[in-house]
C-alpha cells in the first residue's frame, strides 16, 4: 500500500514557509524566509518560477488581482507585481523595531490580510499581530507576542486559531468578522514548537510542530486525532490544495539540519479530511506601475 506521505517538491529551503494554495490555478505559492525567494509550483505540470527579492520575506499571498500578490518584508507590507518582479510599499510597520521580523499571515473570508511580528531570535514578546484591510489600513489587533506565527478560521467563521511559536501555545478566539475577543488557551507543546496552522472543512486543526518531526490535527475539542511522522525534524507549515483540496503540503526547514537530506523538501500528505480554500487579500485601493502613474486594481 503507498504511503499517504510522499514529497511533492524535492527543494533545500533554508526556511521554506508560507504555503498558499490557489484553487483556480491549481499552483502552490511558497517561500524561502532566508534565501528571500517567492516560488510558484504548478501542480499539474510540475514547473516552478521564482522570485528573488531583495529583503527576507516572511510570507506570501496572492491578490485578487492575477498579476500581484503581498508579501511581508522587515519594514512592512509590499504589493509584488509578478511580471515586473517589483515591489511597492504598501503598508509601513515597525520601522523601529530594528530586533523584529516579519512572519506568517493569512487571509480571512472577506480578503483581509492577518500577519504578525517577531522577535529576531525568539527572545523577547516584541511582536504584534495585525490586519490589513482592503482599502490598504492596518489594525493592531494584539502585542505581547514572542513568535507570531500560523493563523486559521473555523469553517464558519466565529472561531480564529492562532499561534505564538515562542510561547509553545496555540490560542483560540472568539470572532465576529472585526473583533476577536474571549482569548483561550486551545493547545500547548512542551519539547517542541507548534509553527504554521490551517483548518480543515470539518473545523480541525493541523499544526506543524517545530523540532517534534511532526504534524498533527487537533479535533474542535482538542483533541489529538491524527499525527504524520516526517522524516525532518522542522515542518515549518501546511495548507491544503490540490484539485480536490485533499492534498495537504507541508513545508519544511533546512538550516541548521546538516544531517537531514530531505529537510527543505515540501512533503504532501493524501487527507482522509478535504481542506477550505484560501481566500486572496482583495485589495480595492490603486497601486503605481512601473512608470509611476496610478492603476486601479481590477
Amino acid at each position: 500500500m503507498r504511503s499517504p506521505l510522499s514529497v511533492a517538491i524535492p527543494s533545500r529551503d533554508i526556511l521554506g514557509e508560507s504555503p498558499w494554495w490557489c484553487h483556480k490555478e491549481q499552483v502552490l505559492w511558497r517561500v524561502d524566509i532566508l534565501s528571500k525567494y517567492v516560488f510558484k509550483w504548478d501542480y499539474n505540470t510540475g514547473t516552478q518560477n521564482t522570485w528573488r527579492l531583495k529583503d527576507k520575506v516572511g510570507c506570501f499571498v496572492k491578490t485578487h488581482h492575477t498579476d500581484v500578490g503581498l508579501v511581508a518584508l522587515s519594514d512592512g507590507v509590499h504589493l509584488l507585481h509578478l511580471k515586473e518582479n517589483r515591489t511597492e510599499h504598501l503598508a509601513p510597520l515597525e520601522e523601529s523595531q530594528t530586533n523584529n521580523l516579519f512572519n506568517d499571515g493569512k487571509c480571512d473570508r472577506t480578503g483581509n490580510f492577518w500577519f504578525g511580528s517577531k522577535h529576531k531570535e525568539d527572545k523577547e514578546p516584541t511582536g504584534s499581530l495585525y490586519r490589513l484591510d482592503n482599502s490598504g489600513k492596518v489594525i493592531k489587533l494584539l502585542d505581547g507576542i514572542m513568535t507570531s506565527n500560523g493563523i486559521g478560521w473555523s469553517p464558519d467563521n466565529t472561531t480564529i486559531y492562532y499561534t505564538d511559536s515562542g510561547k509553545k501555545t496555540i490560542y483560540s478566539f472568539e470572532f465576529d468578522g472585526k473583533k476577536i475577543t474571549n482569548q483561550q488557551i486551545f493547545a500547548e507543546d512542551t519539547e517542541c514548537a507548534p509553527d504554521g496552522l490551517t483548518v480543515d472543512s470539518e473545523g480541525g486543526v493541523w499544526s506543524a510542530k517545530w523540532d517534534g518531526s511532526r504534524v498533527v490535527r487537533y479535533t474542535p475539542d482538542k483533541r489529538v486525532d491524527i499525527t504524520i511522522d516526517l522524516p525532518v525534524s522542522r515542518p515549518t507549515s501546511l495548507t491544503f490544495g490540490g484539485p480536490k483540496l485533499s492534498k495537504l503540503f507541508i513545508t519544511s526547514a533546512s538550516h541548521d539540519r546538516a544531517k537531514e537530506p530531505m529537510a527543505g523538501h515540501v512533503f504532501v500528505y493524501d487527507s482522509p479530511i478535504k481542506g477550505i480554500a484560501e481566500v486572496p487579500y482583495f485589495y480595492d485601493g490603486i497601486f503605481r506601475n512601473s512608470e509611476g502613474s496610478l492603476d486601479i486594481l481590477s
